[in-house]
């Protein structure tokens, strides 16, 4: 079986197939996060009323550590997340505010 991953910001497409074949499965975004076991794959989910959540997709741990071997061999040079990006623009802009050139 072959594993594809394709990255989006912060999130990345996992892509199934045999061989040169087509893929037959795509589940879309994932996320790798670290936990205290170590790092595993955040599938796609959502919560539900009482705070927990159902997750759409589930791999074992097995197909787990293979798909994050291949995100990360594809993984581009930055991507992080949106806000950690606006909080380094911020950390590097001029201490003046940019209200000050408001006229009033």
């Amino acid at each position: 079986m072959k594993i594809t991953t394709k990255w989006f910001g912060d999130q990345f497409n996992v892509g199934l197939a045999n061989g040169d074949k087509p893929e037959f499965l795509s589940i879309k975004g994932c996320r790798i996060k670290s936990g205290e076991k170590g790092e595993f794959i955040s599938w796609p989910a959502q919560k539900k009323d009482d705070g927990t959540y159902w997750r759409h997709a589930w791999g074992s741990d097995e197909f787990q550590a293979a798909v994050i071997r291949e995100a990360k061999k594809s993984q581009p040079q930055d991507t992080r997340p949106a806000r950690q990006k606006d909080e380094a623009w911020q950390a590097s802009a001029p201490a003046q505010a940019v209200e000050d050139d408001v006229p009033w």
